[in-house]
């Protein structure tokens, strides 16, 4: 949360003879002219940093390389800047294992942008080498993931698109499979799929770079990013995750539901839910339901919240739960459809959810305080989306009716 005028609004690092080290950092919330979470002026090394949610009004909105310099099993994301919305390396550097996702720039590279052969620069530093790293999901008006300004820019053993025009062997376009936190999915393609060739010993979570058993390689192949997917007992969850939530990995494997949202362990995995909570975000929403409906269980803010209403129906997001309709689906609401005299009384139609417990309430004056509505159906869960039924014997007389829902 610090704020620079100038450069570097969490770390400023200068060093003339360089050897700068910055590890097991969390830089998150800075604003600065260039390098919103760290300026790194000469060869400092950054490694295992989590670098989030950063500002830089002109370059590099996560961090700012001048001339060389190392970054390593780090995650970069959510950060912002007019160019390098995470990363801005100017004359030379190295990436080597990082994540890189989910940057903003409003003009160009959204994920790096890398700038050699700069006229005045150090001849020894113009070099740049990416390697064993995601560059994904980014955007930007042009270079979305990348941008190369110069010669002398080398990507190898990346996930990234489009593939690198300077890039070297081992780059892949698939999606790299990665859970909100960042972590390594199971399917991921970028397990086994780097290079073991100047890779650090250990992973951003200190976890030693190792062989998946399930993959066959002549030697032991690194995984591409900040994270290696280490899962001993093979139930597809990561092992550092499972011992953080459950204590070790035996306890769970998978398939259960320990807070009942109906999300199974594996999901909560994938979705970087708490599985221990029903509701990660605590806004009133379970978290399976939001995951089937399509908002972020992990946001409680603006559409995703329980007051939010993305298909502007009427009904906010807390509404739709309880009357289990579907939150970005206008046409998916608790509503009487139509009253009308059908065989000696009155037809009530109406449409709502399938999980909830419905109520067909009547009543015969609306202004009448001491009167109180009157149930007269009852339908247990799982219901019809649409239902019907006629009131018998109301005649001559006017009727009120309500459709009410409770989970």
């Amino acid at each position: 949360g610090n704020n620079a005028s100038w450069m570097g609004g969490g770390i400023l690092a200068m060093s003339p003879s360089g050897g700068l080290s910055i590890k097991d950092c969390l830089v998150t919330d800075n604003l600065a002219l260039a390098g919103g979470g760290m300026g790194l002026l000469m060869t400092a090394q950054v490694q295992t940093c989590r670098i989030t949610n950063n500002t830089a009004s002109q370059t590099g909105g996560g961090v700012l390389f001048l001339n060389g310099g190392d970054l390593q099993s780090s995650i970069v994301s959510r950060n912002t800047a007019r160019d390098g919305g995470g990363v801005y390396c100017l004359n030379g550097g190295r990436l080597v294992n990082d994540t890189i996702t989910d940057n903003f720039a409003s003009n160009a590279a959204g994920g790096i942008c890398v700038v050699t052969n700069v006229p005045g620069g150090p001849p020894s530093l113009t070099n740049a080498t990416v390697r064993n790293t995601i560059i994904y999901g980014n955007t930007a008006p042009t270079g979305a993931n990348f941008l190369n300004q110069g010669t002398n820019v080398n990507y190898s053993y990346c996930c990234t698109f489009p593939l690198p025009e300077t890039g070297g062997e081992g780059n892949i376009t698939n999606n790299p499979g990665l859970t909100p936190d960042n972590l390594l999915k199971s399917a991921s393609p970028c397990i086994d799929a780097g290079s073991d060739v100047g890779t650090p010993a250990t992973d951003m979570d200190g976890e030693a770079r190792w062989d998946d058993p399930r993959h066959s390689n002549v030697v032991s192949i690194v995984d591409i990013g900040a994270d290696e997917f280490v899962d001993i007992d093979l139930d597809s969850m990561a092992d550092r995750w499972e011992t953080s939530i459950f204590g070790s990995i035996t306890n769970r494997n998978g398939t259960g539901d320990f807070d009942n949202d109906s999300l199974i362990d594996l999901a909560e995995y994938e979705h970087s839910t708490n599985p221990t909570n029903t509701d990660t975000d605590m806004d009133l929403l379970p978290d399976g339901w939001e995951v089937v409906n399509g908002l972020n269980p992990l946001s409680n803010m603006g559409d995703n919240g329980a007051t939010g209403d993305p298909d502007v129906d009427g009904a906010d997001n807390l509404t739709e739960y309880i009357a289990d309709t579907q939150p970005t689906n206008a046409d998916s609401v608790l509503r009487i459809l139509t009253v009308k005299p059908e065989h000696g009384g009155m037809r009530i139609d109406w449409k709502g959810g399938i999980q909830a417990w419905q109520f067909l309430d009547c009543r015969e004056d609306l202004t009448n305080t001491n009167e109180e509505w009157l149930p007269i159906l009852c339908l247990p869960p799982p219901t019809q989306t649409t239902n019907a039924v006629i009131d018998m014997g109301v005649t001559n007389r006017a009727f009120f009716y309500r459709i009410r829902v409770e989970r």
